[in-house]
């Protein structure tokens, strides 16, 4: 049998496949997030389950099965875990908190919330659930406020030959959205140990807006990624992270790129 001569990729090509694909699981991972508590409410639906108090005590809702909502519960939080573990953030401190969240992801679907839940009786003020969902949210605030900043100097100048307007708005935004995440938990944890009103269904708008401020963020983040082209420029050995601390850094440009080609898309990367 004769063998083919193999064909020699064209580098350009593989650069924006490899461009591509970063980005996809990237705008995915958004997707997902912004998904994960609609998909557990209709999933309650379908089992005839009313709005539940919070998001956790979905995990109480029945039976299991492929569309059921502790199913969606569970497993929701175990997809968001593993992709928080094998994504590498840009810096030592980025990755460590991604990993640490990554465990607390887990642990919070692996200790479900105490029961009775929803009703109006007396809760237990302090749970491992709640424990690991707080410190789920205190590692992402984290990357929010203090991580997100680490790829501003790689946005492109604006209208006026520098990015500092862009990167004002960046930070906050940032800033903004590291606030909500920050607070939903906590007040719904406040809500939820102190109230004695396991029946509320703030506790669940709540925790839901948390959720979607993460996936916001990630959305944004991605957005800023690919708008500075970093994954392209990184690739082409053009960007340098220096560090700023024992775990910290700033990535920065070797050399200044040539911006006129990074709003063009590829061929292979249009889509």
């Amino acid at each position: 049998m004769l063998m083919r001569p193999m064909k020699r990729m064209d580098p350009d090509r593989l650069r924006n496949h490899i461009v591509s694909t970063y980005l996809s699981l990237r705008f995915g991972m958004g997707l997902i997030t912004f998904a994960f508590p609609v998909l557990v409410y209709v999933a309650g639906r379908y089992q005839g389950y009313d709005l539940q108090c919070s998001l956790s005590a979905y995990y109480w809702s029945g039976e299991d099965g492929w569309f059921y909502a502790r199913t969606m519960f569970v497993g929701g939080l175990f997809a968001i875990g593993v992709f928080f573990y094998l994504y590498k953030g840009f810096t030592q401190a980025e990755n460590i908190s991604f990993n640490l969240a990554a465990v607390f992801a887990l642990l919070v679907a692996l200790f479900p919330t105490s029961r009775p839940v929803c009703v109006d009786a007396p809760t237990d003020k302090f749970t491992l659930h709640g424990f690991f969902a707080v410190s789920l949210f205190v590692c992402l605030t984290y990357v929010v406020l203090f991580r997100a900043r680490d790829t501003l100097p790689l946005v492109p100048p604006g209208p006026g030959g520098n990015n500092h307007a862009k990167v004002a708005k960046y930070k906050r935004v940032y800033a903004i959205v590291g606030i909500v995440m920050l607070v939903s938990p906590l007040t719904a944890y406040i809500l939820n140990s102190f109230s004695h009103k396991g029946g509320s269904h703030f506790i669940f708008f709540i925790e839901a807006a948390g959720v979607w401020s993460f996936g916001l963020f990630w959305w944004i983040k991605s957005d800023e990624l690919k708008s500075s082209s970093a994954v392209e420029h990184g690739l082409d050995r053009n960007v340098e992270v220096q560090s700023v601390g024992a775990l910290t850094a700033e990535a920065h440009f070797m050399n200044a790129p040539d911006r006129r080609d990074d709003t063009k898309p590829h061929p292979d990367n249009a889509r």
